[in-house]
């Protein structure tokens, strides 16, 4: 009888740890290359951060090209070299919050600011539910 009460108490906790992670607005998605295309699915008053590599050395960077302000919107965005080296890569990080329930659809760009036409995109839908 005293492993059954045991195994109850143990279960219960997980169950509560559960719900807890689940109804949490302050959950953080983080978003990678893998993710391009493809569509997530996210609470309202989640925080949601796309990661891409980059290298802001060869003059191009990415950059918020589309996303539905209502929605999702961009919050800020981040970037950490690879290292101090010189003409090292490293990472951006782009912040948005999910602000309202829908559908927005995020792409970002790769390219030199001034020219017209990116060299890499990365585009994702976001559904936001209540």
């Amino acid at each position: 009888m005293r492993g059954l009460y045991g195994l109850l108490i143990v279960v219960g906790i997980l169950i509560a740890l559960t719900g807890c992670e689940d109804s949490s607005p302050d959950q953080s998605i983080v978003i990678t290359r893998e993710h391009d295309g493809k569509t997530v699915t996210i609470k309202n008053g989640v925080d949601l951060d796309v990661v891409l590599s980059g290298n802001p050395t060869t003059g191009y960077q990415w950059v918020v090209a589309e996303t539905e302000s209502s929605v999702l919107p961009f919050v800020d965005s981040t970037y950490k070299p690879d290292s101090n080296e010189i003409g090292a890569g490293g990472t951006y990080t782009f912040h948005f919050k999910a602000m309202a329930s829908g559908a927005a659809h995020l792409r970002l760009v790769y390219k030199r600011l001034w020219e017209p036409v990116p060299i890499e995109t990365f585009s994702l839908t976001v559904r936001v539910n209540p």
